[in-house]
């Protein structure tokens, strides 16, 4: 097949350049649909593309992220390729690699309330916001503007009909069920795929653990010291990420996973989703590097079956704190997906989308 692979942000559409080397699961889904024969496409969508060049593709994958954000400077594109595919009833699939879809959506529905300014706004420089360039012209904007209204209004009032498939990164393990609940739009097509052998560099997980001090990591790019404070641990929090307060911010995966070498504990601050098994690359780096996980009772029951007190853990003795980071570590990675998993994973998403074309007019059939 013939695989279109885009979105609204760099990392949804094939960034040669990124400041932060962040874990890549479009990549990962890029690389395993080619091994598994596909001809992909993994590029920036453009205004300036007609239905024909979009007629070549058998299926697409579009990746939502904030339309009005900075990092999501590709959104027009996005939404204007969601209306070709809808127009040419080709297969599509709306993939959500951030967990934040509610305001993805919020955005969205304000975005599309208040399109004659958002559509066109400037930057400083007076170039386009929403540009094909970087330059000052509208001409493309103007020309695909009713498409782009159009791919909203379906986002908006027709992701739950039961031919639109979406997408999300998830533990094989996990529990879907919690996130449908998070979910206002309650979308009756959603699949997963556990992305972690493709994505996730195992070759430590016989290693031994490395002589470190007592203290805890918290790596989020998002401010999350409130939360650490109002558990009044006795140890020391190392932040990482958040240049909101101050946190250094680190250019590699690799740099990140050094610091769970040097850390006893790691904290996995709770988001709206806890307990589904959304895809967070913290819980197989501290199994990975023989640390303990300390966060929400309801990830904690997920990813282990059971949780603890971090207070008396603080106060227990080397031995019992390495045999609870070694049952967390058995917990999670003996329930490990494979390589042969993930290519099943992207098989179901292929035959799944093909099986629920979405044409214009008749989203419910």
């Amino acid at each position: 097949m013939n695989i279109l692979v885009t979105g609204m942000t760099s990392l949804q559409v094939n960034p040669k350049r990124r400041p932060i080397r962040k874990i890549d699961v479009p990549e990962a889904m890029v690389n395993g649909l080619e091994a598994m024969g596909h001809s992909v496409n993994w590029c920036r969508w453009s205004l300036t593309y007609n239905d024909a060049a979009m007629n070549y593709y058998d299926l697409a994958i579009i990746g939502l992220s904030y339309v009005q954000s900075w990092s999501g400077r590709y959104g027009l594109q996005a939404l204007y390729a969601v209306e070709q595919l809808r127009r040419l009833n080709k297969p599509f699939v709306i993939f959500f690699d951030d967990w934040q879809i509610e305001k993805f959506y919020g955005e969205i529905a304000w975005t599309r309330k208040n399109y004659k300014k958002q559509f066109y706004k400037k930057l400083g420089d007076g170039t386009l916001f929403h540009t094909e360039t970087g330059g000052h012209d509208f001409r493309w904007v103007k020309k695909r503007e009713k498409d782009i209204l159009s791919a909203m209004d379906f986002l908006l009032t027709d992701l739950s009909g039961s031919r639109a498939v979406a997408l999300c990164p998830m533990y094989n393990f996990g529990k879907p069920e919690l996130f449908h609940g998070y979910l206002k739009m309650k979308p009756k097509n959603i699949y997963t795929i556990d992305p972690t052998p493709a994505v996730i560099d195992m070759t430590e997980i016989k290693r031994s653990a490395p002589a470190r001090s007592n203290g805890w990591l918290l790596a989020s790019l998002s401010p999350q010291d409130k939360w650490a404070e109002g558990l009044q641990l006795d140890w020391p929090v190392t932040y990482v990420g958040a240049k909101k307060i101050g946190a250094p911010r680190l250019k590699t995966e690799e740099d990140v996973r050094e610091l769970y070498k040097t850390h006893v504990g790691v904290l996995a601050p709770p988001y709206p989703h806890v307990g589904s098994g959304w895809f967070r690359s913290r819980f197989v780096y501290a199994a990975l590097h023989h640390c303990v996980l300390y966060g929400h009772h309801l990830d904690l029951e997920t990813f282990y079956g059971i949780g603890f007190d971090p207070h008396e853990f603080e106060k227990c003795g080397p031995r019992i704190q390495r045999g609870i980071a070694k049952a967390q570590r058995e917990s999670v990675l003996d329930r490990m997906n494979t390589m042969k998993g993930f290519y099943a994973d992207l098989d179901a998403v292929v035959r799944g989308a093909k099986l629920r074309r979405v044409r214009k007019g008749n989203t419910n059939g």
